[in-house]
């Protein structure tokens, strides 16, 4: 993993009990800070002897670490793992890595007396616990419970626990089916894999063949930083993640409803000048070939890459005959990219007209559109063919486009395939943090040339629930309304949301599904019918003794009755637009940081209409 600062809390002086989600660390006495992820078992233990202010005579004898893994194909446990060398240091950071968004590392410690002249890493025999400063700052941190992981942790690492003995029966953390024959609960992939667009149909072949030269200028400037020991300090724990303002928004007005480009705004972009200069400064690679990029597509001009990598950026102009030549680096001090030389202007004209510019790939379009794409992902392409038409008088294909947008989606979201392999991570976080929530996932085994691929599974159904959807529909009135919605990202399916009403004609979801696809015809219709007619004789004869024209909108005349004949599910369809076109796994976040959102703003509501002395009714 990336070198960072990671949050740690040590546990001492308390015991190690197994409980329903596996081991965990029960103590009065603990201790937050944080290390950096490329300490060793040494540094490790003096950054914990420093934090608790451990005395000359006290060494540590065990540390022990919690991390959660998964049994068989459903099941997952917090299991320990004692740390005895650099190699366990390193293999816990990288479990670390896996499930980054649990948001810290848990350790048990226990401590031993010792002679003072004793090597703290060399343990006594005897085992007599250290008592600690009561009163020290940050003494009894108590860890946050709002973090998710991110990640499966892959099977095919093993490592040895630190108890040996496992419990028979451990919980389910959420309905999983496989059709058969079973394989790994890991989804990689979605039904729809076969039909994903090839991204390299519009890649930027000028780039791929490149031919490098030595320099002749010197690097007197990229002086190299000699690698600091950082030392771990208390730092504040930082915030819970704060979800996109449209991953949480609630507006279920959909009576105004904003012109389709209204997105096209100009300065929702980075500033687009088609400029060049000696000194120019990028926060990073991708800002300075976005840069040099954006000048030859504003001239009409087009260059080749001599050399790219880490450190270095060279281009030529593509007519021989022309002396332009440019050079970017990578400043060591700083971290930024410069425009260190630079040859210009261009001494030759472009003949060749076209409606389009070879560098401005789905890259270029990506980095054009993604405060946009941040702001609302459900932009549509053809305003985004026009924002790249305003921005550099050239038209790019529906599918460039098409591309671009995802790829911008994927910067800001996530993979579209690793999301799959996160889903299960997420169902497993809203059951733990959020008790009560219904949740059934199905999926089916994958094939390659009619050979089944062992340890993969395809995305199949999903079916999920949260606790306070449930229990407002008792306060709702009955009837339930569902509908579908396409999905609008890279792989498709449809989004099944059931909703109902309560008195003060508030919208509440009560369910959500995804599936591969929904189907109503009259073969349907009656088969389902006849389902509900077996099931409720009452409630077909309910149904059959009001006049059509009262509940069908095929029979309507153009007359609304009320909710009968209003779709209310479209109210939630506009209110989920956006993360519609999202991967699947940010999909069912915005399901969640919604919900989370509705019922407090409800809440408020009903106790401002409650403190104004109005008396709500028993019953509907």
């Amino acid at each position: 993993m990336a070198a960072q600062q990671v949050i740690c809390i040590v546990y001492y002086n308390g015991s190690i009990v197994d409980g329903v989600e596996g081991k965990t660390f029960v103590s009065d006495y603990k201790k937050a800070f944080k290390v950096h992820s490329g300490s060793n078992l040494a540094r490790l233990k003096n950054v914990i002897r420093k934090k608790l202010q451990l005395g000359d005579n006290v060494t540590i004898s065990d540390i022990v670490y919690r991390h959660l893994v998964f049994f068989g194909e459903n099941t997952t446990r917090f299991e320990l793992m004692k740390i005895c060398d650099d190699e366990d240091v390193e293999l816990m950071f990288d479990v670390y890595a896996q499930w980054s968004q649990l948001g810290t590392i848990e350790l048990y410690v226990t401590f031993e007396s010792a002679p003072p002249s004793t090597n703290i890493d060399q343990p006594s025999t005897s085992n007599i616990p250290y008592q600690p400063d009561l009163y020290s700052p940050s003494q009894h941190y108590e860890p946050s419970q709002h973090y998710p992981p991110s990640q499966h942790y892959p099977p095919s690492q093993q490592y040895e626990p630190y108890s040996t003995q496992l419990e028979q029966t451990r919980s389910e953390s959420f309905q999983l089916h496989h059709q058969s024959p079973p394989t790994s609960p890991q989804c990689d992939l979605p039904l729809s894999v076969l039909h994903s667009i090839n991204d390299e149909d519009f890649s930027d072949t000028s780039e791929e063949d490149e031919t490098y030269f030595d320099e002749s200028s010197d690097n007197s400037v990229d002086d190299i930083d000699g690698d600091e020991d950082m030392e771990a300090e208390d730092q504040p724990i930082l915030p819970d993640f704060d979800p996109p303002s449209h991953l949480k928004s609630i507006n279920l007005d959909t009576q105004q409803k904003s012109s389709e480009f209204d997105h096209l705004l100009i300065n929702e972009v980075p500033t687009v000048d088609g400029t060049l200069a000696v000194g120019m400064k990028f926060q990073n690679k991708d800002e300075c070939i976005h840069a040099i990029k954006r000048y030859h597509i504003k001239q009409s001009l087009n260059f080749v890459v001599q050399k790219s990598d880490l450190e270095r950026y060279v281009i030529y102009c593509s007519d021989p005959n022309c002396l332009f030549r440019c050079r970017a680096s990578k400043r060591k001090k700083s971290e930024l990219w410069v425009i260190g030389k630079l040859n210009v202007p261009h001494t030759c004209t472009n003949s060749v007209l076209s409606q389009d510019h070879t560098k401005l790939d789905s890259n270029m379009i990506c980095q054009s559109i993604m405060q946009v794409v941040k702001v609302d992902p459900s932009i549509k392409v053809k305003v985004i063919v026009a924002q790249i038409r305003s921005l550099h008088n050239y038209t790019v294909s529906y599918k460039k486009a098409w591309i671009g947008k995802n790829k911008a989606i994927e910067q800001i979201y996530g993979n579209w395939e690793e999301s799959y392999n996160q889903l299960p991570q997420w169902l497993l976080v809203m059951k733990t943090f959020a008790p009560g929530t219904k949740i059934e996932m199905e999926t089916i085994p994958a094939y390659h040339e009619n050979s089944l691929i062992n340890g993969i599974t395809i995305f199949h159904r999903l079916f999920w629930a949260f606790v306070p959807c449930i229990s407002a529909f008792k306060f709702c009135k009955p009837m339930v309304q569902v509908d579908g919605t396409w999905l609008y990202g890279k792989y498709k399916g449809t989004l099944l949301v059931a909703v109902a009403q309560d008195g003060n004609d508030n919208v509440i979801p009560i369910a959500y599904a995804i599936v591969e696809g929904y189907s109503i015809n009259e073969p349907t219709y009656r088969y389902y019918r006849r389902e509900i007619g077996m099931l409720n004789p009452d409630a077909l004869k309910w149904l059959d003794n009001i006049p059509r024209q009262d509940w069908i909108q095929a029979f309507d005349g153009g007359s609304r009755w009320s909710q009968m004949t209003t779709n209310l599910v479209e109210s939630i369809n506009a209110v989920l637009k956006g993360p519609r076109n999202l991967p699947i796994t940010t999909l069912l976040q915005s399901t969640y940081f919604k919900t989370g959102t509705l019922f407090p703003t409800m809440g408020k509501q009903h106790a401002s209409i409650l403190a104004s002395g109005q008396v709500p009714f028993e019953e509907l």
